[in-house]
């Protein structure tokens, strides 16, 4: 409330619950706090209190069970510090941190033979969701069933059907087909003037979506190279010349008849990353398809080839 309603409180005129809520609350400000220091978390059994929040935070941290003798390793830093004269607060902190630095935090850590079920937990996590594994696939590993055929089965597809799983599609093919590099170069504006970022964004887009659209219906390896249909929204359909698309949400789209539209080869983002702003070559697609989609990289030039030199003639 503003400062002179609180001053209003004591006019005579006002009187009944408000002139009371007005004290009340004028009463209050610009008081110290009863109790003066630091305000902190206090144990009265700070060892045992200690043990049991390292017991919960370590194998979470490390996504496997931890041993009782490593876990007394934390403890023992933990009693050191109160020793010290520290709070149990920043003695648990000093512990929590030393946790979150050491390899067991920081690296996968995994058996030498067979992946056990909470290793096989981490990889699938991390792989889809490029996260911790959550309390059911935990548990799962927990109970030894994670690695049984139709488990795994059926916690591959619970992840990829979770909203997170959209970090593996941006990710994978980030690196898969490159997509980190389609800011790499900018479109000559006169010769393509209807370039815009609003474009570009929905290029990256129309790629995620055909991606999440194999994975979601399971469909072959055919449709990496031959589709009857594409992700489209109103702004790509206009870029494309296919008719009859209107908004900005991008969905599937059957083609027409003849359309060399809709996999990953046709689609803008992958032109745009192997061009180079202003002209196309057949070499870097080439080397693109041999290297991408057939995992056959062409061989580096030899040695003694030397390099072709740019025509500069009648250049000012």
């Amino acid at each position: 409330l503003p400062l002179a309603e609180f001053k209003q409180a004591e006019h005579p005129k006002i009187r009944g619950p408000k002139r009371k809520l007005l004290q009340q609350l004028g009463a209050g400000k610009n008081r110290p706090e009863p109790i003066k220091g630091t305000w902190t978390v206090t144990s009265e059994q700070p060892l045992a209190d200690a043990d049991r929040l390292l017991a919960d935070f370590l194998p979470r941290a490390f996504r496997r069970p931890v041993e009782a003798e490593v876990r007394k390793g934390y403890l023992a830093k933990v009693e050191e510090r109160l020793k010290a004269g520290d709070c149990f607060e920043v003695a648990m902190r000093w512990a929590y941190r030393a946790a979150l630095c050491s390899p067991d935090f920081l690296y996968h850590v995994e058996p030498a033979e067979r992946l056990d079920d909470h290793a096989l937990a981490c990889r699938l996590s991390y792989f889809f969701w490029r996260s911790m594994p959550d309390e059911r696939l935990t548990a799962l590993a927990k109970s030894g069933k994670l690695h049984e055929h139709d488990v795994l089965h059926g916690e591959t597809e619970r992840l990829l059907g979770d909203g997170k799983s959209q970090r593996f599609v941006e990710d994978f093919l980030g690196q898969w087909m490159k997509l980190r590099l389609i800011s790499a170069t900018d479109p000559d504006r006169k010769l393509y003037p209807e370039f815009s970022p609003y474009l570009m964004d929905s290029m990256v887009g129309e790629t995620r979506a055909y991606f999440r659209e194999l994975l979601d219906k399971d469909l072959d390896a055919g449709y990496l190279v031959k589709s009857n249909f594409a992700m489209l929204n109103e702004r790509l359909a206009v870029h494309y010349g296919i008719p009859g698309v209107s908004g900005s949400q991008i969905r599937r789209v059957a083609l027409p008849a003849g359309s060399p539209r809709g996999p990953f080869l046709t689609q803008a983002a992958i032109l745009k990353i192997t061009a180079n702003g202003t002209t196309t070559s057949p070499v870097p697609r080439g080397a693109f398809v041999m290297d991408r989609l057939l995992g056959l990289p062409p061989e580096p030039p030899p040695p003694n080839i030397p390099a072709i030199e740019p025509d500069v003639r009648g250049a000012k």
